[in-house]
């Protein structure tokens, strides 16, 4: 479904996915999807996951059939220049 660096789930139930570090290793300007990619899914749980640089929002929810997903305690770290 992207192109980068991302976990994808599509058509699925009963999934788990914790304990990750998704991250591009790459520029802040990479153009690339980075993160968890999820597509018509239901009883998801997302847990303990780091997403270093996601392009937007880090957890992306695509289609209209996706039910029962549960996300907590996951990281978007968005780095920022240190000023000098």
């Amino acid at each position: 479904m992207t192109d980068g660096n991302s976990i994808e789930v599509e058509n699925s139930n009963l999934i788990t996915i914790s304990g990750n570090i998704i991250s591009d290793g790459g520029p802040i300007e990479s153009n690339q999807v980075y993160g968890l990619v999820l597509k018509d899914v239901y009883d998801v749980t997302i847990g303990e996951n780091t997403i270093v640089k996601p392009l937007e929002g880090g957890i992306y929810v695509l289609g209209d059939k996706n039910q029962f997903l549960n996300i907590t305690v996951t990281l978007l770290k968005i780095p920022r220049s240190i000023p000098k």
